[in-house]
């Protein structure tokens, strides 16, 4: 009893009671047997009660999740591509032409989410960016060879790179997105042009992580 084996002294102490039942060792076996059983009440207490604070921690991570997915998506547009069958989640803020960083994801049906990085330059001139970096405080982000695609229309030009995001592109996105200040400089054929990200840009960057990582994604 004194290494709490309540169950196998039971089954020792009730073969001694019913075989010796008047022995002076039968008489304390009945203490002993009454101590057995209460010992065994008791486990059997401690583990229904760390299986119900089991299934309650399940249930709060449950509800936590739901709570946190709700915050994060509301802050989302979301579009339907019913022929791909994707989902793609925006942050509701993300500017649709002006020059600007953002990330936006795919959900898949019964798939995980993947990220991705778009970034643009407008202006009325072209630039002809074939490379950028990025200064998130004191971190220095390089991205020497960039294939941009290019539009213009109504007196502006467009040209903006759109990719998968990949694991250094994580790295800065979250540094940005963290940081006091950040700087694109956009580097052309012949000129260059510096960016200032926003505090909203910085906002709608966080809020699209949220909503990835409430959602199952993970980082590239």
């Amino acid at each position: 009893l004194d290494q709490k084996r309540y169950g196998s002294a039971k089954e020792i102490l009730g073969t001694l009671k019913s075989r010796h039942s008047e022995s002076p060792e039968a008489k304390k076996a009945v203490a002993l047997l009454a101590i057995a059983e209460q010992g065994l009440r008791q486990e059997a207490a401690e583990v229904k009660r760390a299986d119900e604070l089991k299934a309650l921690k399940i249930k709060q991570e449950a509800e936590e999740k739901q709570r946190r997915l709700a915050t994060a998506t509301r802050k989302m547009k979301i579009t339907r591509d019913k022929l791909e069958g994707i989902t793609w989640y925006t942050d509701a803020n993300t500017p649709p032409l002006e020059t600007n960083l953002h990330i936006y994801f795919g959900v898949l049906d019964k798939g995980k989410p993947w990220l991705r990085m778009k970034i643009r330059y407008e202006s009325e001139n072209w630039l002809f960016v074939r490379s950028y970096f990025v200064v998130a405080d004191k971190q220095r982000f390089e991205y020497p060879k960039v294939e941009f695609e290019r539009d213009n229309g109504s007196g502006s030009i467009w040209e903006w790179s759109d990719t998968k995001a990949t694991s250094a592109d994580y790295q800065m996105i979250q540094a940005v997105a963290k940081s006091g200040s950040s700087t694109i400089r956009f580097e052309g054929d012949k000129y260059f042009r510096d960016y200032g990200v926003t505090g909203s840009e910085k906002r709608s960057i966080r809020n699209v992580l949220d909503a990835y990582e409430a959602l199952g994604g993970t980082p590239p």
